[in-house]
């Protein structure tokens, strides 16, 4: 793309500072006809569009793009939308937003809040990301990737400022601050479910990928069924927080059915009004190596309401952190208070001791029925080595843990109840498209689950290499492999 940038200095040195309006009068716009009645600031090639000027959608007019286009964007020109932002790329042929040259980037987009944005298979490239005023704010099956730093979105690749805003089966990765992100004082209830968030933050600063503020009081923020993959390099950088250090606001989340690995640190959250944090599976969270600064699968700062089950809690430095006045019910029997618990936790731990639940606070916890160390045969005595409470120093609140779970799974109603050690799954290509590869050690069942639980496939595998065609439909699955009284498992991201 370089030859076309030099082939258009011209036009672009002479028009650097212009721009162009929609003219507000209630009329649906295309590519074709801001080429036809914005000349100055639109041309099209045999193989792209190009603008070279900014470009205001006003309040009474809509944009709206359908089909497989190639759109290139000059440096600094920036995008606003004060009427409606449409657009419906398809699977095989997505509208493609690019810089004219890769080596600098264009402004982004800017949505105020009079607008209504409906973004689909769309590829958006070396922008100045997407600042979102507006509540009407969906986007769904795309990519925005390589955003950088000084454009319309302030502190993120989507910046959201109210409402509920969804984000879903979007890759958003490699941009230079967070994916997602929203103000320490603005209300956002945000909806994201089956994204794949990778390598953002690229700055390195002390943010996650997902830094969400309070949300609504009579609504949550959800964080579904996604992949939120760190970077090793980029020790800073946390997985998800969703939280508010100022009084007077709410934060409500249900964070679900993730898959959280290689960040600074898994979830973390500042005063939780209410949560729920299941059936997530927070691996291997130690990009940052002083556990001083981090590496908690998950931490919490004052706040309570918070309930946790069914998560896959391994390989970080910490398992939980409970600070300042925080509190968490990771198993509960009481009527009224139920939580089936079954939380996992293996080989969490730094400086040669293993923290599975670290409770720096005056609280009594409630921790009923977990597998404290991953294996079976635990015993009480076991999980009090991994659990750091008022026993170890009497200043801090008890955790009740008896009785405990031994992590068992029920594989055959017919044959009762098998003691399984629960290990990761080794399957690629992940995201896959039709086909995968696993090596398994013995003769097995692979099982498929959706996100709802349901049984998609079901597989016998043979010892040693496989390769199985599955032909799911586009999202993310649960595989889970029965061998030899080994159950492994890993989620599945098929696009």
């Amino acid at each position: 793309m370089k030859n076309l940038y030099f082939s258009l200095l011209a036009i672009v040195s002479f028009s650097a500072f212009s721009q162009v309006s929609t003219p507000n009068t209630g009329v649906t716009w295309n590519l074709d006809s801001l080429v036809a009645h914005l000349p100055s600031a639109f041309s099209l090639d045999t193989n792209f569009y190009a603008q070279v000027e900014d470009l205001t959608v006003s309040k009474n007019d809509t944009l709206k793009i359908e089909g497989s286009h190639y759109w290139i964007i000059d440096s600094a020109v920036r995008i606003t939308v004060e009427g409606s932002f449409i657009t419906e790329g398809t699977p095989n042929g997505s509208l493609v937003m690019e810089s004219f040259d890769t080596s600098s980037t264009w402004d982004g987009l800017r949505f105020e809040d009079s607008s209504y944005v409906s973004i689909k298979n769309t590829i958006i490239s070396h922008s100045g990301g997407l600042r979102v005023l507006t509540e009407n704010f969906k986007i769904d099956s795309c990519q925005i990737v390589r955003s950088h730093a000084e454009g319309t979105s302030p502190s993120g690749a989507i910046n959201i400022s109210r409402g509920k805003p969804f984000i879903t089966n979007c890759t958003i990765n490699l941009n230079a601050q967070p994916a997602i992100a929203s103000g320490a004082n603005q209300q956002v209830s945000a909806y994201i479910k089956n994204c794949m968030i990778a390598g953002n933050n690229l700055e390195n600063s002390n943010r996650p990928q997902i830094n969400l503020g309070p949300t609504h009081p009579d609504d949550s923020t959800y964080i579904l069924n996604s992949s939120i993959i760190g970077d090793s390099n980029l020790d800073k950088v946390g997985a998800i927080s969703v939280s508010t250090l100022l009084g007077g606001y709410s934060v409500n989340a249900v964070i679900d059915s993730n898959y959280i690995t290689n960040n600074r640190y898994g979830i973390t959250m500042y005063s939780a009004t209410y949560a729920r944090i299941s059936n997530n599976q927070i691996v291997d969270n130690d990009a940052e190596t002083n556990p001083m600064n981090g590496g908690s699968g998950i931490s919490l700062y004052n706040g309570s309401n918070v309930r946790a089950y069914q998560n896959n809690i391994s390989g970080n430095l910490w398992g939980i952190t409970l600070l300042g006045s925080a509190s968490i019910n990771l198993g509960d029997t009481a009527s009224g208070n139920f939580n089936i618990g079954q939380n996992v936790f293996s080989n969490n731990g730094n400086g040669g001791v293993t923290y599975a639940l670290y409770n720096n606070t005056t609280n009594t916890i409630t921790a009923l029925n977990n597998c404290w160390t991953g294996d079976s045969s635990a015993t009480l005595a076991d999980a009090e080595d991994v659990i750091f409470h008022s026993n170890d120093n009497n200043t801090l609140g008890e955790v009740l843990f008896d009785p405990i779970w031994d992590c068992r799974e029920d594989v055959d109603s017919t044959s009762g109840l098998m003691d399984y050690n629960i290990q990761d799954l080794d399957v690629y290509p992940n995201p896959s498209a039709s086909l995968i590869n696993l090596n398994s050690k013995s003769n097995g069942t692979l099982e498929i689950h959706n996100t709802s639980g349901i049984l998609m496939k079901k597989i016998l595998v043979a010892s040693g290499d496989n390769r199985i065609t599955h032909h799911l439909s586009p999202g993310i699955y649960l595989l889970t492999l029965h061998s030899d009284k080994q159950l492994y498992r890993s989620k599945l991201i098929v696009r």
